[in-house]
């Protein structure tokens, strides 16, 4: 498993109803998939989203990303 994987307790993001056409790639540097299992939301008044996942432990197979 990635050491990502193994160290991480959650991963939270905020999404803008925006497009941007650019920007930089979440986690590009992972050679294997996490899988993550969305444990919160909440929408804001802006039209924004907050989101909160976990990895899913004791993943039965790692998944290679290449």
């Amino acid at each position: 498993m990635e050491p990502f994987a193994r160290t991480i307790d959650a991963a939270k993001k905020v999404v803008h109803p925006r497009l941007a056409g650019h920007g930089p790639t979440l986690f590009s540097g992972l050679s294997t998939h996490v899988d993550l299992k969305l444990v919160s939301r909440l929408e804001l008044g802006s039209g924004a989203v907050a989101l909160r996942y976990e990895p899913i432990r004791n993943q039965p197979q790692e998944r290679d990303c290449r």
